[in-house]
């Protein structure tokens, strides 16, 4: 539970990072296109989601910890891990 406040921090952080970016690059779109700059900026962007990912992943695991190890019943705790483990594969896939 410790673990999950510091990494839902960090990940919040990363979102606000690629939102303010999206924003910025959007305000700025006219521009971006008229310099050839619009494959650079996907890129960047896209860089942006999957460093908020890899930041994320912390964070998930943190909540899977919780989801295995609570007090339910043991084939509820499984299916929850189960869930969660396919919704990461393939969020990353």
């Amino acid at each position: 539970m410790k673990a999950m406040r510091p990494a839902r921090m960090i990940w919040g952080k990363a979102i606000k990072e690629r939102i303010s970016a999206s924003s910025k690059m959007l305000a700025q779109i006219k521009s971006i296109k008229m310099m050839g700059l619009t494959g650079y900026m996907s890129k960047s962007i896209q860089d942006l989601r999957v460093h908020e990912l890899d930041v994320s992943r912390k964070f998930r695991l943190a909540l899977i910890r919780i989801l295995t190890t609570g007090k339910s019943h043991p084939p509820t705790n499984y299916l929850s891990y189960a869930l969660v483990h396919l919704k990461l594969y393939f969020a990353n896939n």
